[in-house]
């Protein structure tokens, strides 16, 4: 228990940490967009902390493509892991050093029942075999900045690295502290106490050390809130009490645009895929990845996305910066995509001017759905 609250300490501490250089990144997007008369951002420059998820795929992704036995394993269905071991050590071996660098992040990383590439590495594996189906990113952009706004440009690409840093330590930490109570609740669950082990996710620390009577009934009524609260869409600026926003609107239909802000030029079209954390495994190349937020854990699947919108974000938020980086277009602050987007459906994304154009609707007896029809 001890480790617990020490791994809990220095959760909270990085929290604390992180959000101030969260804050300085918000106030050189304000200055940036008043000295350009547009939201704009600089790239981040080398050594982009949040760019490894990627990167990693990049990397293993070239190394499968120099061993025809990789290609092969990799196109095979089921688990694939084991099967790398025995057929293709050095590449099995390359993975678990790519693990050694992003295994503590994943989607949704910042949530404590979320699963990391560590706990889940076919999920990395995977993410690979699918980049090497899609279409290559191009080269990412230059961002356009006035001469007046490079100095100031300048010291935000630097906060951007900075507060990718502190981000990253603060997601390690929250890994670490994941790790001790599952294994606490594997040990409560193996007693009989606990149902599964992420029960203990749905516990107060001060119950965890101290375990109510009625544990089983307790966690239940929690989950139960927990999806009840899932249901509910806040609205996206409010002043004192709110009002959800209205669950069931309705989708639009093929004509129709979505505006958002553009973070990465390029056009590109592609079928509409509403991703939550626990349906990333589901994208598939040339998909058009959308969803409410995506953190950094998101971004090995831009690798194989045709293009990603979320419905929350600016040109500094922590996909964006990944996005501009390597090419990948992007469309944020695209609000109710998940919700006005029809899954399936063929829509053209301009990562340059934001806008999301619905091309045709998915058909209910229509093929798979295809790759994306790029034009950059």
């Amino acid at each position: 228990m001890s480790l617990i609250l020490l791994a809990r300490d220095h959760v909270v501490h990085g929290w604390v940490l992180a959000s101030g250089s969260f804050m300085l990144c918000a106030a050189f997007n304000v200055l940036l967009r008043g000295l350009c008369g547009r939201d704009t951002a600089p790239a981040a420059g080398p050594e982009l902390v949040s760019a490894r998820s990627v990167e990693a795929v990049q990397r293993l992704v070239a190394a499968a493509r120099r061993d025809p036995v990789v290609i092969r394993l990799l196109a095979e269905p089921g688990e694939r892991l084991d099967k790398l071991a025995v057929e293709a050590p050095e590449f099995h071996s390359a993975v678990l050093a790519e693990l050694t660098l992003i295994g503590h992040r994943g989607p949704a990383e910042v949530e404590m029942a979320a699963t990391s590439y560590a706990d889940n590495p076919e999920l990395l594996v995977r993410m690979v075999a699918k980049t090497l189906r899609a279409v290559p990113a191009p080269q990412p952009p230059t961002p356009v900045i006035p001469l007046r706004a490079k100095p100031v440009a300048l010291l935000a690409a630097r906060q951007l690295r900075d507060r990718e840093v502190r981000r990253d330590r603060m997601v390690r930490a929250i890994w670490v502290l994941r790790a001790l109570l599952r294994e606490y609740g594997r040990r409560l669950t193996e007693a009989g106490v606990f149902d599964t082990p992420d029960d203990v996710f749905y516990l107060l620390v001060d119950e965890i050390d101290a375990l109510p009577a009625d544990v089983s009934g307790l966690v239940a009524r929690r989950r139960a809130e927990q999806r009840r609260l899932a249901g509910i869409v806040p609205p996206t600026v409010f002043s004192g009490s709110w009002e959800p926003s209205p669950s069931s609107a309705a989708a639009l239909a093929a004509g129709d645009t979505l505006r958002g802000v553009g973070v990465c030029g390029g056009r590109v079209r592609g079928r509409v895929r509403i991703v939550r954390p626990e349906t990333i495994d589901d994208l598939q190349p040339g998909e058009i990845l959308v969803a409410e937020v995506t953190d950094v854990g998101y971004t090995a699947a831009f690798c194989y996305a045709a293009a990603v919108v979320t419905e929350l974000g600016g040109p500094m938020s922590h996909a964006a910066v990944v996005a501009r980086e390597f090419g990948f277009p992007c469309v944020v602050d695209a609000q109710g995509a998940t919700r006005f987007l029809p899954p399936g459906a063929l829509v053209e994304v301009d990562g340059a001017t934001g806008e999301i154009h619905v091309v045709e609707l998915a058909s209910e007896d229509g093929p798979a759905l295809p790759g994306s029809d790029l034009s950059r």
